[in-house]
């Protein structure tokens, strides 16, 4: 290898390969043990690993789960059933820790404009959302609430992204359709997919944004199952929902990824909801404040991104409430608020690093460590929050080795893990699910 060649190589790499490498080690060192023993955790257990592992038809894809069905997550559970019952575990719980990299480092896509800030100033941003205490464990390694991550990757697309030529925008262009058919709330990102189809600059990239637009109005009439919902829903109506929308935005939005999703429960469980909620909006008015005196919006596409980002923040915030989710006060339910944070974050980071870039390189410097030490210490107090425990990763493996060892000899066999809600039951049809034997939890 010459100097020169290798002198090239960097330039080579993509920055969303080099930010997707950066941010998959520390989302693994989250919680290293379940990395290496997949606990299967929540609906993974009874409705991906349970289900697929009797290999239905790949028609089952587009099967309903809690009252619509979601493509994404289902491919991947389709996949993992059809593989040996040891590997299954691993694509369930590794697939999604890739698609939340992928989430974090979006912004690092070619054509991805972010107030015109260079690839290494979205790299400490991708990092940012990466450390930042926006979503619990099961967010990040769970493939069912893997629609959550691809509904964040598809808005950072839509709203800030010029697509190129070549296959990269076709496989992205592919993903987004995918993902039109994976999460109810995408869409709320209709209009913005109205306004691509009438922008973009090329006709072949208007036809994928109109094609885009019709799998997601076609999702609506196909992809809900309204008969599986409840026929009422108490969220208190538009003035309550307006209300509440902007007490969860400041709360959850704002609050809870700066400080952690336990320092917020902690908070709401003595009284001191308000406090959140002050705190949070008082952050948000500096913020705007900063940006106003040193006139970050005087280039209109900066002004654009901001309100962009801030609207659908607030749009997903109100979704969630109007579904009549109790989140205001829950110590639950980061996933229904995680898309606000990740966005509000993603906003709060880029117009930083904006304004570090008329500062001298010593201000840089020292706002970027302190913001490294705060998160430091931030996810060293919250580490404990991301921790599965090694009993029942232990228990899950042994449970699998049981099954694959009572079907490798050839006779009918049915196995139950116990674990209330989330036990995992595998046999070779569903009949004989009633009387599946308890098998010892392993090691």
């Amino acid at each position: 290898m010459t100097p020169g060649t290798a002198s090239r190589i960097p330039a080579a790499l993509h920055p969303f390969w080099i930010t997707f490498l950066a941010c998959l080690p520390i989302l693994i060192l989250r919680d290293p043990g379940s990395f290496l023993a997949p606990p299967v955790m929540l609906e993974d257990a009874v409705e991906m690993l349970s289900y697929y592992y009797r290999a239905p038809a790949p028609e089952e894809i587009f099967r309903f789960y809690n009252g619509y069905t979601s493509v994404g997550p289902n491919i991947i559970g389709y996949i993992a059933g059809q593989a040996p019952l040891w590997i299954s575990s691993y694509i369930l719980h590794w697939v999604p820790i890739a698609m939340a990299a992928a989430t974090f480092s979006a912004i690092q896509i070619r054509g991805v404009d972010l107030f015109g800030l260079d690839r290494t100033a979205k790299f400490l941003i991708a990092l940012l959302l990466c450390l930042l205490p926006m979503a619990n464990w099961a967010l990040v390694s769970n493939t069912t609430y893997m629609l959550w991550n691809a509904l964040i990757f598809s808005t950072v697309l839509i709203l800030l992204w010029t697509p190129g030529r070549g296959w990269g925008t076709t496989a992205l262009m592919g993903m987004l359709l995918v993902f039109s058919w994976t999460h109810p709330l995408f869409i709320v990102l209709a209009p913005a997919l109205a306004v691509r189809v009438f922008t973009a600059a090329e006709i072949r990239h208007r036809i994928w944004f109109a094609a885009i637009l019709v799998s997601v109005l076609a999702y609506m009439v196909l992809g809900l199952d309204i008969a599986a919902r409840p026929e009422e829903v108490e969220n208190g109506g538009p003035v309550r929902i307006v209300l509440d929308s902007a007490l969860l935005f400041f709360s959850r939005g704002i609050f809870e990824p700066v400080f952690s999703s336990r320092l917020r429960s902690l908070m709401a469980d003595h009284g001191l909801f308000a406090a959140t909620v002050a705190i949070g909006a008082a952050l948000m008015a500096a913020a705007l404040a900063v940006a106003a005196r040193h006139r970050i919006w005087t280039d209109r596409a900066a002004l654009r991104t901001t309100v962009l980002l801030l609207l659908f923040a607030g749009l997903y915030t109100a979704a969630s409430v109007a579904s009549g989710k109790a989140l205001l006060l829950s110590g639950w339910g980061q996933r229904y608020t995680y898309p606000a944070g990740y966005l509000v974050m993603l906003l709060a980071g880029a117009g930083t690093l904006a304004l570090l870039r008329e500062r001298t390189a010593r201000h840089r410097i020292l706002a970027i460590s302190g913001v490294a030490l705060y998160l430091l210490a931030l996810n060293i107090v919250d580490l404990g929050y991301y921790r599965t425990a090694p009993a029942e990763s232990r228990a899950v493996q042994g449970f699998l080795r049981q099954v694959e060892d009572l079907a490798a000899q050839d006779a009918p066999y049915c196995g139950r893990l116990e674990r209330g809600r989330w036990s995992i039951t595998l046999s070779e049809d569903w009949s004989a699910d009633r009387d599946c034997p308890v098998l010892p939890a392993g090691g």
